[in-house]
């Protein structure tokens, strides 16, 4: 549940985009952003356009692609076996450069600061490491009764 918050909040804040503040409950207040630039990266980690166009069908919301892979973790973080343990470490990993991108397009293209974006940084740093920790651990068969 902790791991849905961030991209909830970030279904409001695309909700919002259409006519209140675009960067939702948690974000830099008082900066004023325009929606337009707040919403260039919000959209497709702000390459999907520039690579297959306004109109693909992966040019979706930032929280949609969260809501994804949340539920894809969940589910695998329920499986047993090393295949599982592999794709958590390889989908965390992928998650990881995400979140260098966009933090990098906060901090450094935005100069902004946005609690809940840090805060599903945070939450994904530690996917990672729980993922490590899993795949690191014996994978031998489990005595019977």
């Amino acid at each position: 549940m902790a791991t849905r918050l961030p991209d909830d909040s970030g279904v409001y804040r695309d909700r919002g985009a259409q006519g209140a503040d675009p960067r939702g409950p948690g974000c830099s207040r008082g900066r004023g952003l325009a929606k337009r630039v707040f919403l260039k990266w919000g959209q497709g980690f702000g390459l999907v356009e520039h690579v297959l166009g306004k109109d693909s069908i992966l040019n979706q919301s930032n929280s949609i692609f969260g809501c994804i892979f949340y539920t894809i973790q969940l589910l695998l973080g329920c499986l047993q076996g090393r295949w599982a343990s592999i794709l958590l470490v390889l989908s965390s990993l992928v998650s990881l450069a995400g979140s260098v991108y966009l933090a990098w397009i906060l901090f450094f293209v935005l100069y902004d600061f946005c609690i809940v974006c840090i805060t599903t940084y945070a939450i994904n740093v530690g996917l990672m490491m729980l993922s490590f920790r899993e795949v690191q651990r014996p994978q031998g068969k489990v005595k019977g009764h």
